[in-house]
């Protein structure tokens, strides 16, 4: 009764979930019948801030029916009251949130002092190497390349010359295509003049 006095008046949406006021669902058996059967969509609403538990609903000019909250427990509380639960539950959300900022934080600052730990221990015993010096990477460089073939060192070696070239009267050996060449055509003529010596000794 102090709900239609002290009602405020209002028009809802009727869904398959009920009605909805101020984050409210209110639900009943009629008002399912009435949105099932008789494809009712629109609902003017009484809602009083004192007893939030209940609202009053018509459809049209017809008579206003109580319809009771889904959840419990805002069956006899004013808006007040739930107000005040809300923002306990938001104050438990924020604590809960709080531990668990807390426990990542914890968790980071584990990993990355081990990954710190970690790293110290493979530079104590030589699995990582130490930034080089500028003369300890020229080193590594000439070491890297003292052996290296490329066309251009052959070039500047010049001719290849025998193991023992370097004593007196020993001339170096040409190894370019056309003397390698020339020379296969000398050994060529030797093996010919030495088949014919043979048949004219026979």
């Amino acid at each position: 009764m102090k709900c239609v006095v002290f009602g405020v008046r209002m028009r809802r949406k009727l869904t398959r979930k009920g009605v909805r006021v101020r984050n409210i669902d209110y639900q009943s058996d009629a008002l399912m019948h009435m949105f099932l059967n008789d494809k009712v969509d629109d609902l003017e609403v009484l809602w009083w801030d004192g007893d939030i538990g209940t609202i009053s609903v018509r459809a049209g000019i017809g008579s206003w029916m109580t319809v009771s909250a889904c959840e419990e427990r805002w069956i006899g509380k004013s808006e007040l009251e739930m107000l005040g639960d809300l923002a306990e539950e938001a104050e438990a959300d924020d604590a809960d949130q709080a531990v668990i900022d807390a426990e990542r934080r914890a968790r980071r600052d584990w990993i990355n002092a081990a990954n710190r730990e970690s790293y110290r221990l493979k530079r104590l015993v030589g699995l990582i190497s130490l930034p080089k010096t500028a003369d300890e990477l020229e080193y590594e460089t000439q070491r890297f390349t003292r052996h290296t073939d490329t066309a251009e060192r052959r070039h500047k070696a010049g001719p290849h010359r025998p193991l023992l070239g370097d004593l007196e009267g020993t001339a170096p050996t040409d190894t370019t295509p056309a003397a390698n060449h020339a020379q296969e055509d000398t050994t060529a003529d030797y093996h010919v003049q030495a088949n014919d010596n043979n048949l004219t000794m026979e």
